[in-house]
């Protein structure tokens, strides 16, 4: 709905965003920042709020805070507050995060902030910036139970581009969205920052990015905006026009409008009229290599709609080409790709998958090559041995742990802690064993011996067709209902069926558990999905009996 109310900015005259200074004060003093002065007071709470009442008068719908340091506003917050009582649709902020604590974070979801970008550099902290991720990694787990959006953004430079993208790689493990941009020279004090020495660093690292966002992964930019900065650094020229100080543009903490954050005005922002907001609408002559990537991303955008929408639905088409090739590649189980499954047991005993095919071992990490399936049961086994061993199961497959050498002793497995599937008669066995694994300790003697070889037949063809557990719940609510209404009409004839359609419910009501146990995938809601199916089933049937019954004239002392 968001981005359906959004969607005039692309034709209309009005402004789509602005960013508004809550302070020029910051606690850092990154080398290459020119958009700090720790000499000016916080800005009056009240001003800001005047800036903000204009800014959405002016039609925008989106507000992004910055500085300096915007958490070092002490009233932070109550601004939150107040920019989503105006209605803008998108409350942003960026920060370094330094001062950011959980219940601060609380607070700013409790006041509406939708997305949190946070300012990472570098692995670890340096003179030029000390922005990296070692000072705040602790806090990006405190996201996973907040509405807030979290994003990581890195600037590169010649300080940063080696570490780059091994941030990156950390973010992503995290399960945090990221980017990291090339930097913007400064054009207040005439600065260029952009040095040559680190070109074709920064070039490896937008191509890491491009790379990685093909594979599906959370690379947090447009394909437009990958292949801008790429053109830019290989000094070729990009067709556009610059919407700065028209459709996005920026307020000093101060209250003058800047058409962006390098190109500054003495206007103040409550003497800014809609011509003067469009009087912007044309190219500007610093616009070639332009680094400002909100204003340049936006102009792209406004300038040809149609082309953009096509040029990312095109990037999305490419990356959902590229996975389902690089699913089709790995050896399957049960319909599920070998490494997905052995990621999610992985996680499940408490470990990380730390070695793929090819990896080198250290001290205790597992090399798991991808025609080998992982089973939980093998971390227990793990933790009572020291490494290195080399591990066999009863069926010959080996696996590494450790810094394994030929004179590296065998540990023998007494169950199949792993299974080979590495062809196709292996990989039917694997699937054979695994399924044999999915009954439950509260089996009884009928469930194990005629429901559970039944089901497991079922769950078996179900997963290498695709389907998941949800659709067997689905069926077996369906049986469920049919027996129901079976059992509402009168006649031995349909007493069978309802007793036939029942012992196939009670049967196939196994079916969901086997496919997300064997998957990993089980969960507190799939079994309440399993438990409501259940139930309904019996309702239906006993109603359905008592509505049969009055069908056949029986009464209430006779059915007694």
């Amino acid at each position: 709905m968001s981005l359906i109310r959004q969607a005039p900015r692309l034709y209309d005259t009005k402004p789509w965003t602005a960013h508004l200074y809550l302070t020029d004060q910051c606690n850092l003093d990154c080398h290459y920042c020119n958009e700090y002065d720790n000499s000016l007071p916080h800005p009056d709470t009240d001003d800001l709020k005047k800036y903000l009442d204009k800014i959405r008068e002016l039609g925008c719908l989106r507000i992004g805070f910055q500085g300096g340091e915007p958490l070092m506003h002490p009233d932070v917050v109550e601004l939150v507050r107040y920019a989503k009582e105006l209605g803008f649709l998108k409350v942003s902020m960026s920060t370094n995060a330094f001062l950011l604590t959980k219940p601060m974070l609380a607070d700013l979801a409790d006041a509406g902030l939708d997305s949190l970008q946070i300012s990472v550099d570098r692995m670890t902290p340096i003179e030029a910036t000390r922005k990296s991720l070692k000072t705040v990694r602790h806090k990006l787990a405190w996201f996973e139970d907040s509405p807030i959006k979290l994003v990581v953004a890195g600037v590169l430079f010649h300080d940063s581009v080696d570490e780059a993208a091994r941030v990156i790689d950390e973010c992503l493990k995290e399960g945090v969205r990221v980017h990291c941009r090339v930097i913007h020279d400064d054009l207040v004090n005439d600065r260029k920052l952009r040095l040559y020495p680190a070109v074709d660093g920064m070039q490896r690292v937008l191509d890491y990015q491009e790379e990685l966002k093909r594979k599906g992964e959370a690379i947090h930019t447009s394909w437009r905006l990958l292949q801008y900065q790429k053109d830019m650094l290989a000094g070729k020229k990009n067709d556009w026009s610059c919407v700065a100080g028209y459709k996005y543009f920026f307020v000093s903490a101060q209250g003058q409008f800047w058409l962006c954050s390098q190109v500054r005005t003495d206007k103040h922002i409550l003497d800014i009229t809609p011509e003067d907001l469009t009087s912007y609408n044309h190219s500007k002559d610093c616009q070639d290599g332009c680094g400002v990537y909100c204003t340049v991303d936006m102009s792209l955008a406004v300038n040809d709609p149609i082309g953009y929408l096509v040029g990312e639905a095109k990037g999305i088409v490419r990356r959902s080409v590229h996975v389902l090739l690089a699913d089709s590649r790995g050896p399957k189980v049960l319909g599920m790709r070998v490494r997905d499954r052995n990621e999610r047991v992985v996680a499940r005993g408490g470990a990380s998958l730390v070695g793929v095919t090819g990896a080198d071992g250290n001290d205790r990490t597992l090399i798991v090559p991808d025609d080998i399936v992982l089973e939980q049961s093998l971390f227990d086994v793990l933790r009572e041995l020291d490494p290195p061993r080399r591990l066999r199961a009863p069926d010959g497959a080996e696996l590494d742990w450790g810094a394994v050498s030929e004179e590296t002793p065998v540990h023998p497995l007494a169950e199949h802690d792993f299974l080979d599937v590495s062809d196709e008669p292996k990989r039917r066995q694997a699937e054979r064993i695994l399924l044999l694994r999915t009954g439950k300790s509260t089996d009884g003697s009928v469930s194990r011996r005629f429901n559970r070889p039944q089901s497991r037949f079922f769950s078996l063809w179900f997963l290498r067709a695709g389907l998941n557990a949800n659709a067997a719940s689905a069926i077996s609510l369906a049986t469920g209902l049919a027996c129901g209404f079976a059992a509402a009409q009168p006649g031995a004839f349909w007493l069978a069926v309802t007793g036939v359609l029942f012992q196939f419910a009670s049967m196939f009501d196994g079916v969901d558990g086997e496919m997300a146990r064997v998957t990993v995938r089980d969960s507190k809601l799939g079994a309440a999905i399993d438990s409501l199916a259940d139930n309904l089933t019996y309702l239906a049937t006993l109603v359905g009996f008592g509505i049969g019954w009055m069908r056949e004239g029986i009464t209430d002392v006779e059915a007694w």
